[in-house]
């Protein structure tokens, strides 16, 4: 499942996700806490489990296995999951991708719980400001114990969710989207409507969305994420670091720790409550090295405007794959030039034209609203031929605060031949 870090905009956010039920959000939370940490785990969604999953999931995985065939990696593999612009900029990547192979074996436990499993990053790109890397984690499969049942003080630490918001009205599960880790839940509510109650420990391995600097706690800050489990028990994923820290730039050989993650998530049910906690057992680094692109060093240009309400910065960084562009504002009456609530005659966003023509986006995020310093940051798809100038066009909500409008007398020109 794809995982946007970034976000168009706080109010274009909150237009398009409400927020979720308190109690749901927070058991999500919770059965997602397995596999990553808690600072980790930015933000969560609820997925409901039905029919039209399941055709889903089966759908993507027979479009991984023509992939394969066809003798795509895995950014070529995902594209194909997609459209338009994102499934443009993953073949992209495809093309210029950095291919080796580092495959790790992490030893299976004992008790055979945790069984063997294969880590690799067959396909990775850093071109010393940002990186991008696939993942492969082989023989990942959940295991599960079904005899499992909580003592009086185990239950009593575990969260607990009204059976209403697990079930839906036709009798399929609304939890969690991983199709093993739902047929089980699904088992043993059913079992205990005919026997009391059931229970079940599932033990997982995953691999985190945490990337560290290696030697360092330092946390990289990522911008995109897509994470599958594969029917065949292979877990896969895609990151993507738009902003790398200082310490990580410019380096002809990157190294990078994945952590892989091994917890054991408890279940119960009594018919009218689904009860559940999770436990860490294991957390083990693996350490894989990116060699830097050949490809051209990212450009940075720069340009500034200043009118009556406010002085506004932009900078345009030019890469081998995107356009990143960073917007400034900075209010010179005393004033915020927009709010969270949307008012008549607040900036609303900024509309980027590449010699005239509008910027393909994969996303952005802004901040500073209600403040003094407004600020923009976002990506676009790099055209095949470089643009010599790069509009930005701010667009503001009209009197009625019921539609925007583009304000070219306000445009900011930014040209790529400078000094």
């Amino acid at each position: 499942m794809r995982k946007r870090k970034n976000m168009p905009s706080q109010r274009a956010f909150r237009a398009l996700y409400p927020p979720e039920d308190e109690a749901f959000d927070r058991a999500v939370r919770q059965t997602l806490a397995s596999l990553r940490d808690e600072e980790e785990v930015k933000t969560t969604m609820k997925r409901k489990f039905s029919m039209g999953v399941i055709v889903a999931l089966a759908f993507v995985a027979a479009l991984t296995c023509a992939a394969v065939a066809a003798g795509l990696g895995r950014f070529g593999q995902f594209a194909q999951q997609h459209s338009g612009t994102w499934a443009q900029f993953l073949n992209t990547l495809e093309e210029k991708s950095d291919l080796r192979d580092q495959s790790q074996s992490v030893e299976g436990t004992r008790d055979a719980r945790y069984p063997e499993v294969a880590f690799s990053v067959p396909q990775s790109y850093y071109d010393g400001r940002m990186l991008y890397m696939t993942y492969e984690l082989q023989n990942a499969a959940d295991t599960f114990d079904f005899t499992w049942r909580p003592e009086k003080e185990e239950l009593e630490a575990m969260g607990a969710t009204d059976m209403s918001e697990v079930m839906t009205d036709e009798g399929s599960l609304n939890y969690t989207g991983d199709e093993a880790l739902d047929a089980a839940l699904l088992a043993i509510v059913q079992s205990a409507k005919e026997d009391g109650s059931a229970g079940v420990v599932v033990y997982q391995s995953g691999i985190g969305d945490g990337v560290r600097l290696s030697g360092t706690d330092e946390l990289l800050m990522m911008s995109e994420s897509d994470d599958q489990h594969l029917p065949d028990g292979t877990r896969i994923g895609m990151r993507k670091f738009s902003e790398l820290p200082e310490a990580a730039q410019n380096l002809d050989e990157l190294s990078v720790d994945f952590t892989l993650s091994r917890s054991r998530a408890y279940y119960y049910a009594d018919g009218e409550t689904l009860y559940m906690n999770a436990e860490q057992d294991e957390r083990i680094p693996l350490t894989v090295s990116i060699s830097r692109s050949e490809a051209e060093r990212p450009k940075t240009l720069h340009a500034e405007r200043e009118f009556e309400r406010y002085r506004v910065s932009a900078d345009v960084t030019v890469t081998e794959l995107v356009i990143r562009t960073e917007l400034t504002l900075t209010s010179l009456t005393g004033e915020p030039l927009n709010g969270d609530d949307i008012r008549p005659g607040d900036l609303s966003y900024y509309t980027l034209y590449l010699d005239a023509e509008t910027a393909d986006g994969l996303g952005g995020e802004a901040s500073g609203f209600g403040t003094l310093s407004y600020s923009e940051i976002d990506e676009y798809v790099r055209p095949e031929v470089m643009p010599q100038e790069f509009t930005f066009v701010p667009t503001y909500w009209n009197e009625e605060a019921t539609d925007r409008e583009e304000r070219w007398e306000e445009a900011i020109v930014v040209k790529a031949a400078q000094p």
